[in-house]
Formats: structure tokens, sequence, C-alpha cells
């Protein structure tokens, strides 16, 4: 005879979980087995055959809710699934039918926002300059730095800012210049110093590129 005992704070714990469809599985599965089991030795246990007739029914009416349910979940399923296809149709039609009115120039501004949609564009782009690589400084014994860095790809309009920042201080600007190389002065052998590079043009600026320190806790390291 199998096993139909299930506790009822395991009921419990079932309803609590989040995998509430597991729960309702492991619940048909044990109401199943005690409805077979008991339809046959109902006596065995001190029941009558009408108390067996009734939970048989209630167990017969849950699977069939059950399967009714699941069948509705897969319906609704696929009407979702309809539904994302033809959001993505619409959109691509909205799309190319906004793509043509914007550059037709015999429709007006005014024309354009009568159909909700977002006034033309007609500034230029600013492209934001890419930040620099390869960066290093090398320090030298008479208070010199000499840094370099790589254009990465930045177009000769553009200007880099140097800026360093001494220990408990705050980030200042060093130098300003278009090339890739710079050598300044100030940096006495053993103080620590940081530098970073940046990228600007047009009012657009390039993240900092990554910093770079002299006389790590007021080491010695000098170029050859």
């Amino acid at each position: 005879m199998g096993n139909f005992t299930l506790a009822a704070d395991n009921l419990g714990w079932c309803v609590e979980m989040n995998h509430y469809r597991e729960s309702l599985d492991l619940l048909a599965r044990t109401a199943t087995t005690m409805r077979d089991d008991l339809t046959v030795a109902f006596a065995d246990y001190g029941l009558t055959a009408a108390q067996a007739t009734a939970l048989s029914d209630a167990v017969n009416q849950f699977v069939s809710d059950r399967f009714e349910v699941e069948a509705k979940r897969a319906e609704f399923r696929s009407a979702v699934e309809a539904q994302r296809a033809s959001r993505h149709a619409l959109l691509s039609q909205m799309g190319q039918i906004a793509a043509a009115i914007y550059n037709n120039p015999a429709v007006t501004p005014a024309m354009i926002a009568e159909l909700g949609l977002v006034p033309r564009d007609t500034k230029p782009t600013k492209a934001v300059p890419r930040v620099p690589q390869n960066f290093f400084v090398v320090p030298s014994a008479d208070g010199s730095v000499a840094l370099r860095w790589n254009r990465s790809g930045n177009s000769k309009r553009v200007t880099f800012v140097v800026e360093t920042r001494r220990a408990d201080g705050d980030w200042s600007v060093l130098t300003i210049t278009n090339k890739t190389k710079v050598k300044s002065t100030g940096f006495p052998p053993g103080e620590e110093a940081w530098f970073r590079v940046y990228a600007t043009v047009n009012d657009r600026t390039s993240p900092p590129s990554a910093s770079s320190t002299i006389y790590p806790s007021g080491s010695q390291s000098l170029a050859a």
C-alpha cells in the first residue's frame, strides 16, 4: 500500500514556497495516491465508504481544475508571444514611416508634432573624444617629469588636459596641450604624485586615463 501520509506542516511549507506550481503537483500526486489506496482499503483505516467517495470526488475535481488551469496558462503564453510579435511588427512599421517623414523636407515641424513624433534633430551630434591610452610618467633627479600617451584615434583638433595630484590633495590642471607628450618640473625625488590625462573637443570630454604614479610611498625610482 502506498504511503499517503502528508503532515499539515509540510502542506503549509508547500503553500509558502515560491514554487507554487511545484507545490500543486505534489498535492495532486499525494492526493491521488491517497484516493487510490482508500478506494479499496478504506475499512482498514477505520473510514466509511462515504468518506472514501467524498475524498475521491474532491481529488477528481482538483485534478480536473488543474488540467484546465494548465491549458489556460499555455493559451495565455501563446497569446503573450503573439502580442510580442505584433508589437515588434508595429514598431518596425512605425520606424519606417517615421524615417520617411523625417527625410522628407516638405514635412514641416508642425506636421511632425501633429503626429506626436519627436521633432527633427537639426543639430549635428558632437563626437565624444576617446580616452587617451598608454599613459605613463618618467621622473628625473632634477625634479622634472616626462609624460607621454597615445592619441587613441583622436583628431588633431582634440586638446589634452594633464592633471596632477599630490598626497592628500585634489586633482588640478598641470598643463594643456594638443601634443601627446609634455615635460614639467616641480616634482622632487621621493615626493609621491599622481598624473592622468583626458581629451576634450567641442565642449565634450573623455573620461580620464588610468592614473600613473611617481615615487610611490616615497621610493626614489628615477629614469636611467
